[in-house]
């Protein structure tokens, strides 16, 4: 990308890989890419948008330590939840496992690299690895929404439909005012 500057899909790639393994690194290519290609302005603008909102969420300091700082793992779940968006279901699943490396008690990371998984599964194991995912998550945080959610959508797609209208139900039951999904 770097010897081929004027190539758009080029840099709109290696914008999409960066996003996966080095956010902060990625905006660059994807500035450029939209720059030279108006067709890539909408995607490029949704990663954009994901990385740079994630950037402004800091972690609160505590009395007497550094000032705050931005959230490694968040920006990592923000990038995948943009490139899952995207469709670059592989390359949100890098991104979500390198929050879930960060930080290994957050639930949501691992909803949604379970989904990640389960959308990139090549076969009945790797689908049970992202249920495993998403069960980690409830394991976490029980209460999790998104991975409750998640839950439910991957028994159902499994053709378990006894166990994905209990998932659901038992959402609905703990959230009924929620209807906002992901």
């Amino acid at each position: 990308a770097e010897q081929r500057p004027e190539d758009a899909q080029l840099q709109f790639q290696a914008g999409l890989f960066l996003a996966a393994l080095q956010p902060d690194q990625a905006l660059d290519y994807l500035s450029r890419a939209s720059r030279l290609d108006s067709r890539l302005a909408r995607p490029t603008d949704r990663l954009t948008q994901a990385i740079l909102h994630a950037q402004r969420q800091t972690i609160p300091a505590e009395p007497g330590s550094q000032p705050a700082e931005v959230s490694p793992a968040y920006l990592f779940l923000s990038s995948g939840r943009a490139l899952a968006a995207l469709d670059e279901w592989l390359l949100a699943t890098h991104a979500f496992k390198h929050a879930t490396d960060i930080q290994p008690d957050y639930a949501e990371a691992w909803a949604y690299l379970g989904e990640a998984r389960t959308h990139t599964a090549a076969d009945e194991q790797d689908m049970l690895l992202g249920l495993a995912d998403i069960q980690h998550a409830l394991k976490i945080d029980p209460a999790s929404y998104k991975a409750r959610l998640m839950l439910g959508d991957i028994l159902r797609a499994q053709n378990k439909p006894a166990e994905a209208q209990a998932a659901i139900e038992a959402l609905i039951k703990a959230e009924p005012n929620n209807a906002t999904g992901y």
